[in-house]
């Protein structure tokens, strides 16, 4: 390690490539024989087992993710909460391992036998490891004694939540245990619970844009049947993708995504000439009206009579996060595969990309483990001083922004570094390369996301570095 370099990590607590435990390069398939291909059905099952990013822990469903993996995990949650902010969401936490007496109360555990994973502790009594928190969330409200003027009041939390999924398959896509933003909204009338609901569909809206899933082109809603959830209204989030277990119908004459099981026809232009189209649930919203808030008993005190109550109206809403990152991936691989058909009823395929080469993969700036690569010269090369020279100007980045960038130090040749920053999925990548020994010296920067690639001047350096982080 240069001077410089080891100066940069003692100051800045850098990522380095040589430190990963789980290298997200060409090799990390070594960390994942004992998983087999003929197993991954999926795209995004495929990029995450040779990646590294996920790990199967012995038993079908079950994974461990890696660091970087968790990075992204962590950023897709701060999306979350940043949305969740906006329409005056407060965060809790509630525990995993549930009373079933809670589930048994509102009826759900009858309705959800076959996917609850329940348990009992040395006292015989009874738990569930849920898949969701209605019921536990009412009882916590019922309990506060609030009052009219509390409300509007919502609630959310994002941790894992558990389901006997009797055949886990697709990776992360159906497995027992995985990550879910759940909130929860208390109301003093329907009206309220309506406008609340209406405010939250927006909030998804520009949640998957800030990933870059734009609705109606990656990402759709359609009204949806309540199902076991109950309610009287009922929105479903998809992401379109031809691995994807769920139909909706496209309108042929009006382009309107709807769901087969709510409308028989367009609810826009009643035309009847639809194609299927496949897609990934990755939410799903509800209006539960008095469902739970009955059961629990659930009343709001009026602020200025306290012997007028009220039973809230509810709502839930939910969202898939760690599906929603390997629905990003089937995504990507699913538009780029020439799964878009054209009027003709033919698909195009873009001739320039290998579906098979998960390193032609990168994720959206908001979701990357590390928005920037950065590719130091293999030690005795003639470009290592000028290297070592711009390094020692990372100082001047804040603590903010240099967590965004991971340099690969490790004293390999380029072309291996750089092969195992496509892999990692990185969306931008620097490369400081021979070009640096030119008379005026340049850094390589190859910007995945716009396809191009640029020649920046080294004065330009921590100014540019600072634009991508």
């Amino acid at each position: 390690m240069s001077t410089s370099l080891r100066q940069l990590v003692c100051s800045k607590h850098v990522s380095l490539m040589s430190d990963q435990l789980f290298y997200l390069g060409s090799h990390a398939l070594r960390n994942n024989r004992e998983v087999s291909m003929k197993d991954i059905t999926c795209m995004s099952h495929k990029y995450m087992t040779l990646t590294g990013m996920i790990q199967h822990c012995g038993a079908a469903g079950l994974y461990s993710f890696s660091p970087p993996l968790l990075r992204s995990v962590h950023k897709l949650s701060a999306v979350a909460d940043k949305h969740m902010r906006s329409v005056r969401a407060q965060k809790l936490s509630m525990p995993s391992l549930c009373p079933l007496k809670f589930w048994s109360k509102s009826g759900r555990d009858l309705v959800l036998k076959n996917e609850l994973i329940t348990l009992q502790d040395k006292s015989k009594n009874e738990f569930c490891l849920s898949p969701t928190f209605e019921a536990l969330v009412t009882f916590l409200v019922a309990n506060n004694n609030i009052l009219t003027s509390q409300l509007p009041l919502s609630l959310y939390q994002i941790g894992p939540k558990f389901r006997d999924e009797p055949r886990p398959k697709h990776g992360l896509l159906r497995c027992r245990e995985f990550l879910m933003k759940d909130m929860y909204s208390f109301h003093k009338d329907l009206d309220s619970c309506r406008e609340f609901y209406e405010q939250t569909r927006q909030a998804y809206r520009a949640f998957f844009e800030d990933i870059g899933l734009i609705f109606g082109k990656n990402v759709v809603e359609v009204q949806a049947p309540s199902g076991a959830m109950g309610g009287s209204v009922s929105h479903e989030y998809h992401v379109l993708a031809d691995i994807g277990e769920d139909t909706l119908h496209k309108c042929s004459n009006c382009a309107t995504f709807y769901h087969p099981e709510v409308h028989n026809e367009c609810p826009c232009c009643s035309s009847s000439d639809c194609r299927e189209e496949k897609a990934i649930e990755v939410g799903h919203t509800f209006i539960l009206g008095k469902k739970y808030s009955h059961v629990f008993n659930c009343i709001a005190k009026d602020a200025k009579d306290l012997g007028q109550n009220y039973v809230v109206e509810m709502g839930c809403y939910g969202l898939g996060l760690s599906r929603i990152l390997a629905a990003y991936i089937e995504s990507f691989f699913n538009s780029r595969s020439g799964a878009n058909v054209n009027e003709s009823g033919s698909s195009k395929k873009d001739a320039n990309f290998n579906l098979n080469d998960p390193s032609d993969f990168y994720w959206h700036p908001n979701l990357a483990p590390y928005k920037v690569s950065m590719i130091l010269p293999k030690t005795g090369n003639k470009e290592e001083a000028k290297s070592d020279e711009l390094v020692s100007r990372l100082n001047d980045l804040s603590d903010y922004s240099i967590n965004e960038l991971i340099i690969d130090d490790r004293d390999i040749l380029i072309g291996k570094k750089l092969t195992d920053a496509k892999f990692m999925g990185t969306p931008y990548i620097m490369v400081l390369g021979r070009s640096l020994t030119d008379t005026e010296p340049k850094i390589e920067l190859i910007d995945r996301v716009n396809g191009k690639t640029d020649y920046i001047d080294d004065a330009d350096f921590l100014s540019y570095l600072t634009k991508l982080l």
